[in-house]
Order: C-alpha cells, then structure tokens, then sequence
C-alpha cells in the first residue's frame, strides 16, 4: 500500500506517549468524577422548594398588589436529620438522596401566615 504512517521509532517514544495520555485520562476521570457528584445535590433542594412554595401557597404567596409576605414557619429537627445535613454541608459522599428529601421534607412540617405586616 502506498499509504504512510506515523510509528515511533522506539519503545521510549510509545512509553512517554502512553504516559501522556494516561495523566490526560486520569485528569478527566477526576474532573467527570467531581462534577458528576455534586449535581446530585440539586434535585434535592429543588424538591425542597418545590414544599415550600406548596405550602406556603396554601396561604398566599406575593402577587402584583401585596409584594411581600412573611410566614412562620414550624421546624421539626431530628437527631437522624442533622446528621444528614451536616454530611452534605461537610462534603462528605455518605450522604443518600433519601435520606436528604426525608430531613428536609420533615423541616417543612407547618406554616402560617405571621400577623405583622413589618419585619
């Protein structure tokens, strides 16, 4: 055939070029790895406000007339739903999408409509 190739000329030049591309993909999977795991936290929180705006719309939310509202709101804090908290904010990797939607959603527990107009 009259087609020509690039080869190396020796073992040496392969080996750094296989190295090269080692580091290169070694740098990737760190970078896909890092990025892939933090997204996961995203979902969570949207679902947490997704409770938020659920309840507090049974009681009005701010429209056009009235631009501000304030809600108090009852907090239930277990011992099991700290510690999933404290995972997530340390950044730690043990901590599970379950167990998270479960501690947040047990923080959205009750809602009222606070009675004075100014905070």
């Amino acid at each position: 055939s009259s087609e020509s190739c690039d080869v190396p000329r020796d073992a040496s030049e392969c080996n750094n070029k296989l190295e090269i591309l080692k580091k290169e993909f070694d740098e990737l999977k760190k970078k896909r790895t890092a990025t892939s795991s933090k997204p996961v936290c995203l979902p969570v929180f949207k679902r947490f406000l997704s409770k938020l705006l659920k309840e507090t719309s049974k009681l009005g939310l701010p429209d056009d007339v009235k631009t501000a509202m304030h809600y108090d709101a009852m907090v239930k804090l277990s011992k099991q739903s700290l510690a999933e908290i404290q995972k997530l904010l340390n950044e730690e990797n043990d901590w599970t999408t379950g167990a998270m939607d479960e501690a947040l959603s047990q923080i959205l527990v009750k809602f009222k409509r606070h009675n004075h107009e100014a905070w």
